[in-house]
């Protein structure tokens, strides 16, 4: 005898059973299987476009980074030369008459305090106006660019056009803030000539260097 028939497995009351559905791998080859033939081809088409505009638009895009390569040194370069032209009438060597001996050294700091002040005014040095300068001869045998002035028949000295001073809470030694100066003082032709200095950013400031000027040699050497 055959055996009865089994009721379906919702009138058992069992959950009807599916086929699990497939692993992540297998599902494009399923869906691929179930596209029929002129699916496939349309999906191929679209694949192959889809292909063909990244390499037509690769070379696109490595032109467009190149073109703003370019024009990002095309602008560093403008800058550079925009702040070296700076420098260069910043540092420009300025001259005056002054008397012989120590007064020497007083007239060519109100001529630096004078100059510094002025350029305050113009907008060319940042504010407060100094309110004095104060010149220290550079020694001789510190340099033999000082040695060199002092045979020549006159010396070098370095300036600061103050701005504040206070003392170090470390030592208790006084310090002075504000535009620094080179200077030189020509005693045989009476007259002194001094340029401003433009140091480069210290250590650990994170300051970037855009130019580099030199000084004029007349700021560091006798007769010039």
């Amino acid at each position: 005898m055959s055996a009865p028939p089994q009721p379906p497995d919702h009138a058992r009351g069992q959950v009807p059973r599916h086929r699990p559905l497939p692993g992540l791998g297998g599902l494009p080859r399923r869906i691929w299987r179930r596209l029929g033939r002129r699916g496939r081809m349309a999906a191929g088409g679209l694949l192959v476009g889809a292909l063909v505009a990244v390499a037509l638009a690769a070379p696109g895009v490595q032109d467009g980074k190149r073109r703003d390569a370019d024009r990002e040194q095309r602008r560093s370069a403008a800058v550079r030369v925009q702040e070296a032209r700076r420098l260069t009438a910043d540092q420009r060597p300025r001259r005056a008459a002054v008397p012989a001996g120590a007064a020497a050294v007083g007239a060519l700091e109100r001529a630096i305090t004078a100059d510094a002040r002025a350029r305050v005014d113009r907008g060319l040095l940042p504010p407060p106006r100094p309110r004095g300068t104060e010149c220290t001869p550079q020694a001789a045998d510190s340099s033999e660019s000082a040695a060199r002035a002092v045979r020549a028949g006159g010396f070098l000295l370095r300036c600061v056009a103050v701005t504040s001073a206070g003392k170090s809470t470390v030592n208790g030694r006084r310090f002075v803030i504000g535009f620094r100066f080179a200077a030189v003082i020509d005693e045989g032709r009476r007259t002194s000539t001094w340029c401003k200095t433009n140091p480069p950013p210290g250590e650990g400031t994170g300051g970037v260097v855009l130019a580099d000027v030199p000084l004029a040699r007349a700021c560091f050497a006798v007769g010039r």
